[in-house]
């Protein structure tokens, strides 16, 4: 196998991320969960982080947190992945990984074998292999012309 070959490959333990196995993830995502929280980081939003969570836990959805600039959407997201910390969620999310990007990494390509590959479609494929995983997308409103 060349250096510049991407090897996907499932880890026994489906919530750890590699970065030999999940490389776009791993350098241009944040993983929230595994963040070191001084406090909870959404301490008053109780009702967004239940709405929120409720959105997660039904099956085919997606959450969209839409607000002005500054108000909070990710403290929220935050929130989230500091309950997951501390088992304070529905058994459904516990063990999952709230993964952030912000948007701008999401643009542009990269050169994969020869091929030139969008970093979005990277992304999502990797995201494919990683049960468990939530991506928050940080400033998804740049991306919308």
């Amino acid at each position: 196998m060349e250096n510049n070959d991407i090897e996907y490959l499932m880890d026994p333990d489906p919530n750890y991320l590699d970065s030999a196995k999940f490389p776009i993830i791993t350098n241009y995502c944040e993983n929230l969960t595994d963040k070191e929280y001084v406090t909870n980081p959404a301490i008053a939003r109780e009702d967004e982080i239940k709405k929120t969570m409720l959105v997660l836990l039904t099956p085919d959805k997606s959450a969209l947190l839409i607000g002005k600039p500054g108000i909070g959407k990710t403290a929220i997201v935050e929130g989230i992945a500091y309950k997951i910390q501390k088992g304070e969620v529905p058994n459904a999310l516990k063990d999952y990984k709230i993964l952030k990007i912000n948007s701008s990494s999401m643009l542009g390509t990269m050169n994969i074998n020869g091929k030139e590959e969008s970093v979005t479609n990277l992304i999502v494929n990797e995201l494919k292999k990683a049960p468990k995983t939530i991506l928050f997308i940080d400033e998804v409103h740049t991306l919308i012309g």
